[in-house]
């Protein structure tokens, strides 16, 4: 029975081609430009959750005690953690992430040429990462890779940077204008795109040499530090032991600094720590900040998330419209069938096997549609958007389940509307009039245009303001000057460089400065 509703849909489809195939490629152009907007949202919801314990780990914030007027930030002292493993029996696993920042890396080869390469994105780390966060090691041990000082690990590309496709693990390299030599102890795989923080060069917390293990206060050096609490560890109350927790550790350090703790405190209206889910850091950290890498919006999901729920609702009704467009030419073939005795429920199921079909095609096209506008859109937002963001068993439902429920919303008005009529009224030809009466029908034309209009003013508006900020001027003539990178290096003799730039012909001027100006 099913095998002939499916040749009927087939010979359906063939028969008018052209017209099918309009149809087809706008449901595809829906339904991939949506799919592609969706796997942007669900690559942006799906941050951190590769790690096993996620729903266990949090990173430690603080009130903000830089800022005067207070505020929360996700910086603490070296010595917290300590204090923090001590006081709450709760904490499973503590860790502590350091920025030494930019770096230059020197390797002297076999033949005697050394390759130097600024790096910008190290990390120092406790000797645990590897078995707090769930990055794998392509070469090395992960328990022993980051224990004792003079180790670092290298992510896969800055090792393909500095070795080629030589074996990276036990070679020595220099770290630093002070060139601290450390052994590569470790490779990571690929590491996931949707993680809070990435690294190129991870070093062992010891071998960082701004690291003061004893500072309790924010002086000297700033880590963040997460916690993995113990199963079952009630958050709330362990939120309320946080409170004030720094009244019970900071003050030797504040008397060793010669500060006023308690007017300290009064200034910023007290002195606070707190948990702050580590799943929530991507995007839901705004006010709370990421040291360790960009933050990213919960709005742009949610408005997103609209977007493309509307393109696909344009599409479905887009779908709708041009099937019942067709109206007059396919209720005579419904009255004919009818006149021969064909059921009603026969013809709706024939009309919604021939749009789930349809629907199937549509979405085959539409996955074309998707890896197209991938590839176009990731260089330009600078994220990689991969299926890697949903479980492959989700991936395999949608697929399966978005084209069923597309075909069937999208035939189920064509469906009951054509086999509706009485089979006398549609051989005299009295359908045409009531299929350009339809209400409906106009309504779902109306909405389809109001949304696209809508749509468009808002992507003129947003194309508006981008070049509002492009054209804009930014209080400077940004002609002609040339930016010379790491003259701090020159440290002594930095004014004698400047003078002699000033001095090369073509030059008009030549100054310094502590940072790009314009530069957030």
């Amino acid at each position: 029975m099913f095998q002939n509703y499916l040749k009927t849909a087939i010979r359906s489809i063939l028969r008018e081609k052209y017209y099918a195939l309009i149809k087809m490629f706008g449901l595809a152009l829906g339904l991939g430009t949506s799919m592609v907007i969706f796997l942007y949202v669900a690559h942006e919801l799906s941050y951190d959750n590769f790690h096993p314990d996620i729903d266990r780990m949090y990173c430690v914030t603080q009130t903000n005690i830089w800022d005067p007027e207070g505020g929360i930030f996700n910086s603490t002292g070296p010595a917290v953690a300590f204090s923090l493993s001590s006081d709450l029996p709760e904490i499973e696993e503590i860790l502590r992430v350091n920025t030494p920042g930019e770096q230059v890396i020197r390797y002297t080869k076999s033949n005697g040429n050394v390759v130097a390469i600024n790096e910008n994105i190290v990390l120092a780390a406790d000797s645990n990462f590897f078995s707090f966060f769930d990055f794998k090691l392509r070469e090395g041990d992960a328990a022993s890779a980051l224990l004792g000082t003079g180790k670092v690990v290298l992510s896969d590309k800055a090792a393909e940077r500095l070795f080629g496709n030589e074996p990276a693990l036990g070679k020595m390299i220099q770290m630093g204008d002070s060139r601290i030599t450390v052994e590569v102890t470790g490779v990571t795989e690929l590491q996931p795109t949707n993680s809070h923080f990435h690294f190129d060069y991870l070093i062992s917390m010891p071998t960082n040499p701004a690291m003061k293990e004893y500072e309790w206060s924010w002086i000297f050096t700033q880590v963040v530090t997460y916690v993995k609490l113990k199963p079952k560890t009630d958050v709330t109350a362990l939120q309320a032991k946080l409170k004030n927790f720094p009244d019970k550790h900071a003050l030797p350090t504040f008397q060793k600094l010669h500060m006023d703790y308690d007017a300290f405190k009064k200034e910023r209206g007290g002195w606070n720590m707190y948990l702050h889910p580590v799943k929530d850091i991507h995007l839901l950290s705004a006010e709370i900040g990421n040291r360790l890498g960009p933050n990213g919006n919960i709005m742009y999901v949610y408005v997103f998330s609209v977007v493309g729920f509307f393109i696909l609702l344009i599409a479905i009704i887009n779908f709708i419209n041009l099937s019942t467009a067709r109206g007059t030419k396919r209720a005579k073939e419904v009255g004919v069938k009818k006149t021969l005795g064909v059921l009603r429920k026969s013809l709706i199921l024939q009309f919604q096997i021939e749009h789930v079909l349809m629907a199937i095609v549509s979405m085959l096209f539409g996955l074309g549609i998707m890896e197209i506008l991938r590839l176009i859109i990731q260089p330009i937002i600078g994220v990689q958007i991969s299926f890697s963001a949903v479980n492959i068993p989700t991936i395999a439902v949608l697929l399966i389940v978005t084209p069923l429920v597309v075909g069937f919303l999208a035939g189920l008005y064509p469906a009951f509307y054509l086999t509706s009529f009485k089979p006398s009224e549609v051989l005299k030809g009295k359908l045409l009039s009531g299929l350009k009466s339809s209400k409906f029908r106009n309504s779902l034309v109306i909405f389809q245009f109001t949304i696209s209009i809508v749509l468009m003013v808002i992507t003129l508006v947003v194309f508006q303001q981008l070049q509002f900020f492009q054209s804009k001027s930014i209080g400077f003539d940004k002609e002609n000057l040339l930016i010379i990178d790491y003259a701090d290096k020159l440290e002594n003799q930095l004014e004698s460089f400047r003078e002699e730039v000033s001095r090369i012909p073509g030059v008009i001027d030549a100054s310094l400065s502590m940072d790009i100006r314009g530069r957030a």
